[in-house]
């Protein structure tokens, strides 16, 4: 099996994600982009400019997967080829109606981040991200006494941000400090002050106009690799469970639930904090690394 990923923009970094986690069980796999990413990542998939720069490697796949809701024309027939679309955000929630006019007559099934289901793509498949474990590694709280750190650094502005800062505002123990910057760093420095905290909030927002938000994204596995607490909205958290595994995050789906989760957190001790960062770190390794992704997709692929 040979396997393809094209994008324009590759937003968090996951088509070449993906290629890494299908060659580390053994699949011929390649991304191309036509963007370089803002946040600058260490490794990324590589930029082309023209159809024919990746013609030889398209021509010669058996999996061509369009990333980001976004079609590119590879001048390929891809009649004898599986064709897939990946739907992963803001582009696919605000126009899912034209973007499935383009991708449901060419594709054999439309791989969903969880939010984006329902909204008439051409046979979903629930897909998660994976998150790379090996070179990411925990940087646990220390028992310094010290007070916990609350983290929340959005990386757009549908995350809620408004309302996260309220609720700490309210908070009646203060035995926290809250750091959150609204200014969008490399991922590396992004990485490094996450590594920082010891909690993290992804998310609170509701809704991205009226497209209900339902799933967490790339910083909470981020953030649990980091061996932190997640904290998010996340109301399909059962029926993640019950097809991918126990989550790691601390589900608050409301405004209540999240000043009543944090003042309990911060009433625990050490070793409680200590262990639920564990937890978070055993979740992202057992349901979200590039080895358990990897045979996810080659399955999705070779069904």
């Amino acid at each position: 099996m040979v396997v393809t990923f094209i994008c324009k923009n590759d937003w968090a970094n996951i088509a070449y994600i993906l290629t890494e986690c299908l060659k580390k069980i053994g699949v011929e796999c390649y991304a191309f982009k036509t963007n370089k990413h803002h946040y600058n990542y260490p490794a990324q998939a590589p930029i082309f400019s023209k159809a024919n720069q990746i013609r030889p490697y398209v021509e010669k796949s058996d999996v061509i997967i369009f990333i980001h809701s976004e079609y590119i024309e590879t001048g390929v027939n891809l009649k004898n080829k599986k064709v897939y679309v990946m739907h992963t955000g803001s582009r696919y929630r605000q126009n899912s109606a034209a973007i499935n006019k383009v991708f449901n007559p060419i594709v054999n099934a439309t791989l969903n981040g969880g939010d984006m289901l329902g909204m008439g793509a051409k046979n979903e498949i629930w897909i998660q991200p994976p998150i790379d474990t090996i070179n990411i590694q925990p940087v646990f709280k220390k028992n310094d006494g010290k007070k916990l750190i609350i983290g929340h650094y959005p990386s757009g502005k549908f995350k809620g941000t408004e309302k996260i800062v309220n609720v700490i505002s309210k908070l009646k123990n203060r035995n926290f400090e809250f750091v959150y910057d609204l200014n969008t760093v490399p991922w590396n420095k992004q990485i490094e002050r996450m590594s920082k905290c010891d909690i993290y909030i992804e998310n609170m927002m509701e809704f991205q106009g009226d497209v209900p938000l339902k799933i967490f994204g790339m910083t909470s596995l981020e953030t649990s690799c980091l061996g932190k607490i997640p904290i998010m909205r996340f109301p399909v958290v059962k029926e993640y469970e019950k097809l991918f595994g126990k989550c790691g995050i601390q589900v608050t789906n409301n405004l209540e639930e999240l000043e009543n989760k944090l003042e309990w957190l911060l009433t625990l001790s050490y070793d409680e904090i200590l262990n639920l960062q564990k937890q978070a770190r055993k979740w992202v390794e057992d349901c979200h690394s590039y080895e358990v992704i990897g045979k996810f997709y080659k399955k999705i692929f070779e069904g």
